[in-house]
């Protein structure tokens, strides 16, 4: 896994391989495998991958999540959702909670994606993501102000999170805080 977090995807893919010959039934790398295949851009891979997880362990939450984003990837807001829900509902993990509020609000629930983006502030204050789509989806509905708070709370809590910024921007633009704005 340290090899995927340093962006090492050739050896990464390696290592997993390995593991998988060792431990082909492992739904733990076979949940990894599925992160390096959607990095590499092999989303066909990462969903062979992840049918796998599920059919070994059906409820497996990591499993859910993955084919949760892999289907909102591909458009299908309604089984990413399903997928979502049973994989909060298997166990509320920050990634089946960030899962969730993306189908949510794709489907146009921003309500119940906030929802779940505060659930996961909840687990976990110091989540720069979840204060970033929470401030991302209060510009959205013209809650400003808020939107700004949130995404001046995002970039504090994690100055390199460029998509923090770069909706600090426009929230600032938004607002009529051009020179802010271009400094964000």
């Amino acid at each position: 896994y340290a090899l995927l977090s340093l962006g090492d995807l050739p050896r990464a893919g390696e290592a997993l391989d390995r593991a998988l010959s060792i431990q082909p039934d492992s739904t733990t790398f076979l949940n990894r495998s599925v992160v390096l295949q959607k990095l590499k851009g092999d989303l066909a891979g990462a969903a062979a991958d992840v049918e796998n997880a599920l059919r070994l362990a059906p409820g497996d939450a990591q499993a859910l999540t993955r084919r949760s984003e892999l289907r909102l990837m591909a458009r299908d807001a309604d089984g990413a959702l399903a997928d979502a829900e049973a994989a909060v509902a298997a166990s509320p993990i920050r990634e089946a909670l960030l899962a969730r509020a993306n189908a949510c609000e794709t489907k146009g629930d921003a309500d119940k994606a906030l929802a779940d983006l505060a659930q996961m502030l909840r687990l976990d204050p110091r989540d720069a993501q979840a204060c970033c789509e929470r401030g991302r989806i209060l510009l959205g509905r013209n809650e400003s102000e808020v939107g700004l708070a949130e995404l001046d709370r995002a970039v504090a809590l994690d100055p390199k999170l460029a998509t923090a910024w770069m909706h600090r921007g426009n929230g600032l633009v938004q607002v009529g805080k051009l020179a802010e704005a271009i400094d964000s």
